[in-house]
C-alpha cells in the first residue's frame, strides 16, 4: 500500500500489435486524481437449468476484468495536431481522433 495516496500516476501505452507487451516510458505518464482499482470484477450468470431433481443451479463468473476508473484534468498538449497525454486513455475506451484535430468521437469496436 502506498503511503501517500493522493501522489499517483499511472502509465498508457497502446500494444503495437495484439498480445505483445508495450514498453511505455516516462513520456507516457499521466497525472490522475481519484484513483480506484478493483482488482477483479465479475458479472454473475446462473444457469437456471430445468432439473429433475430439487436443488441450486450453478452460477458462474463472467466478463472478468480489472476496473480502473480516475480523473484527469482536462488540458491539450500544448502543440497542434498533437494529442493530449491522456489520450492514449481516451484510445482504450473506444474513442478516436479525428483527421489530427484535438476532439475525440466515439467509433464503434470492430
Amino acid at each position: 500500500m502506498a503511503l501517500l495516496l493522493r501522489k499517483r500516476l499511472i502509465v498508457i501505452e497502446t500494444e503495437s500489435s495484439y498480445g505483445t507487451d508495450p514498453t511505455p516510458d516516462g513520456a507516457d505518464a499521466v497525472l490522475v486524481r481519484d484513483l480506484s482499482i478493483t482488482p477483479q470484477s465479475s458479472d454473475v450468470v446462473s444457469r437456471d437449468l430445468i432439473r429433475p431433481y430439487l436443488g441450486a443451479s450453478q452460477q458462474l463468473l463472467a466478463n472478468t476484468r480489472v476496473e480502473c476508473t480516475f480523473s484527469v484534468e482536462l488540458a491539450g498538449s500544448g502543440a497542434a495536431g498533437t494529442a493530449p497525454q491522456y489520450g492514449k486513455a481516451l484510445k482504450a475506451c473506444g474513442l478516436s481522433r479525428n483527421c489530427g484535430r484535438q476532439h475525440f468521437r466515439q467509433v464503434r469496436a470492430s
